[in-house]
């Protein structure tokens, strides 16, 4: 409720939500709490799902996977050479993430006003005149393990052990295209992470920067090929095992 009071006046051009129950949850919360006149698409996908811990999920932190194994042979009767463990790689985490920033890009350039009115080689053709359009503002709604993994993965930020429930980190992307390929590179850095002063009593929002600040130009002389630019700020609901 404090977070969904924390974000009722910004309007946001998308929205991405994990599709697990609790994620879904907390942006019916949030969405109860807006205030924007118009509309905005749900896009619930599974790329932002919280990392699976595999038979680690729910155990301390400082548990191994061998002990992990015991545990769960214990409480289920099996062997413990008959357990095997599910859980993500760091490496498969990481490609979903990349994955994430497609669909995040996609997401964004759809939300753009007007997008989509032209046949796609014209949509293509104009990428170039779009540098200079007002940034996207995405919400993303997903997960402690998974938020504190990109962080590391993605950006300079001080490394951080958790992800509060229902803390905000705001995020800058802006994605460059290859000149060696047509790939889109994307550049993100970390605005403010892991703010929680929404959750304190009397439960006032203030961060370091208005979300609905304009995205400062690119300072590199290359900025010709910065086409997109986003804003995402995250809303982690649930905190790492």
């Amino acid at each position: 409720e404090c977070l969904g009071r924390a974000l009722r006046n910004t309007p946001w051009d998308c929205i991405l939500c994990s599709d697990l129950l609790r994620t879904r949850s907390t942006l019916a919360i949030l969405q109860s709490h807006c205030t924007q006149s118009s509309p905005v698409e749900e896009q619930f996908n599974a790329v932002v799902r919280e990392v699976n811990f595999g038979i680690r999920e729910g155990l301390p932190k400082g548990i191994t996977v061998e002990e992990a194994r015991c545990l769960w042979s214990k409480k289920h009767g099996v062997a413990v050479e008959t357990v095997s463990d599910p859980a993500e790689s760091e490496a498969e985490v990481l490609m979903r993430q990349r994955a994430f920033l497609g669909v995040l890009r996609s997401a964004a350039v759809s939300a753009r006003p007007g997008s989509g009115s032209l046949p796609q080689q014209q949509e293509e053709e104009q990428q170039e005149e779009r540098q200079h359009l007002q940034p996207v503002k995405v919400l993303c709604v997903s997960h402690g393990g998974f938020i504190r993994r990109f962080l590391s993965n993605f950006t300079d930020a001080v490394p951080v052990d958790s992800i509060p429930n229902c803390s905000i980190t705001t995020l800058r992307i802006a994605y460059r295209k290859e000149e060696e390929s047509s790939d889109w590179a994307p550049i993100c850095r970390a605005m403010d992470v892991c703010v929680t002063d929404h959750l304190q009593p009397p439960a006032l929002f203030s961060l370091g920067h208005e979300l609905g600040d304009e995205v400062e130009s690119s300072s590199s002389n290359d900025s010709s090929s910065l086409v997109e630019e986003y804003t995402w700020p995250i809303a982690s609901y649930a905190s790492t095992s």
